[in-house]
């Protein structure tokens, strides 16, 4: 299954943020042991006293988007966004099949691609990543392929994808140039799943930049699903707040989080689990309430007559439900190797609340993102510095893009 994009046209944000040293916080503890070579980070956090006073700007210091007006400045299912090392910043705009490159005060410079099957063409561009200071890596989800793009010149080359994950979701390119796919699962009555719950596993490796595959990290838990087997028909669609598998992959780690606790496992490229990060919280109870608000999306969102909606209705209805909410619902890795996992947000909470980990796994900070729906997650950024930051820093205060 693959991650639903919200038909809302959307807008990038930029704020300012501000930060601090990593001195000391009362409010935070955390321990570490080892267990048979894995170093467990063992953490807690006082959600009620103040932490290491990163902040972020209420208002935004540069917004790109409109809901009217150019079509350059219109976005619809964006695929990923970043800044480059110049300041520029890259935007795959899905929903047009291309590629779109802003200037640092996001003004329009060029855009590459169309819809089609050629070289420079897309069927469903996702944003992979960066390789060298002013490449795009390009995955294209339809095509199971992989283009390079030059910032400036456009297509430079590309090269096929076809074991990487099963179905290959890319979550991030490594500082050697491979990159890392995993968390497609497919579902069919040919593979004999009776009714009720299942979450399939997900096969996660990485490809070298010539398509050949480079290192394999294990096979873990996809989405969550439900099978409904009756005669010769056959359904699966998820659950409401399923459990998920996230993953970001940077520099020389993959971190993935299973969903079903507050556990963050650190991978180096090599394959080697070297960290677990342990956040000492419970999981938070699922409410009808909530249950009833995420059915109302679904409708209000993919049913367009009566008939649908009263259908998927009592489809949704008919579903199981867990006991509790996901932990995480995403990952991203700053441009100092920090962590940031953003808790799963409900129908109706308004901004995601997101907890920062240094790459050694101990907590740093916890906070919200301003902007709403357009702004859920922060902009991803090449590691190269010097350059502008896409998250808090505690030593350089600098203005990242939210996106």
């Amino acid at each position: 299954m693959n991650t639903q994009i919200p038909r809302w046209a959307c807008t990038l944000i930029a704020t300012t943020l501000a930060g601090c040293g990593l001195e000391a916080d009362p409010a935070i503890t955390w321990t570490e042991r080892d267990s048979a070579g894995i170093t467990i980070v063992e953490s807690a956090m006082d959600l009620d006293a103040a932490h290491a006073g990163w902040s972020v700007a209420d208002q935004p210091s540069l917004s790109i988007g409109t809901l009217a007006g150019s079509p350059e400045y219109q976005f619809f299912r964006i695929a990923g966004a970043l800044r480059l090392a110049d300041g520029r910043i890259a935007v795959v705009n899905s929903g047009s099949q291309e590629v779109r490159v802003y200037s640092g005060g996001g003004q329009f410079l060029h855009g590459f691609g169309t819809d089609g099957d050629g070289p420079g063409e897309f069927r469903r561009p996702r944003l992979a990543g960066t390789y060298g200071p002013d490449s795009l890596v390009i995955h294209d989800l339809d095509l199971r392929r992989v283009s390079i793009l030059h910032v400036d010149d456009g297509f430079a080359r590309s090269f096929p994808v076809q074991d990487a994950g099963g179905y290959p979701i890319p979550r991030g390119v490594l500082a050697d140039g491979s990159i890392v796919y995993g968390g497609g699962a497919s579902f069919s009555s040919d593979i004999g799943f009776p009714t009720g719950l299942h979450r399939a596993k997900s096969l996660y490796a990485s490809v070298s930049m010539d398509g050949r595959a480079a290192t394999l990290f294990g096979e873990f838990p996809a989405l969550e699903m439900y099978a409904q087997v009756n005669g010769n028909s056959f359904m699966a669609r998820t659950i409401p707040f399923g459990r998920n598998t996230v993953a970001s992959a940077a520099g020389d780690r993959l971190y993935i989080a299973f969903g079903d606790t507050y556990d963050v496992r650190a991978y180096e490229g090599t394959g080697r689990l070297l960290r677990i990060f342990r956040l000492a919280e419970q999981l938070r109870p699922v409410t009808n309430a909530a249950v009833q608000d995420y059915i109302d999306e679904q409708v209000a969102e993919d049913a367009d007559t009566d008939n649908e909606r009263r259908s998927l209705r009592q489809l949704l209805e008919d579903l199981p439900v867990p006991e509790t909410f996901p932990a995480y619902a995403d990952l991203q890795i700053d441009a100092l190797g920090n962590l940031w996992a953003q808790d799963f947000l409900a129908p109706g909470e308004g901004t995601p609340q997101w907890t920062i980990f240094s790459p050694d796994g101990r907590p740093i900070d916890r906070g919200h993102l301003p902007g709403g729906p357009a702004a859920r997650r922060p902009l991803r950024e090449p590691r190269h510095l010097p350059r502008p930051l896409p998250r808090p820093h505690p030593v350089l205060p600098r203005s990242p893009c939210w996106g």
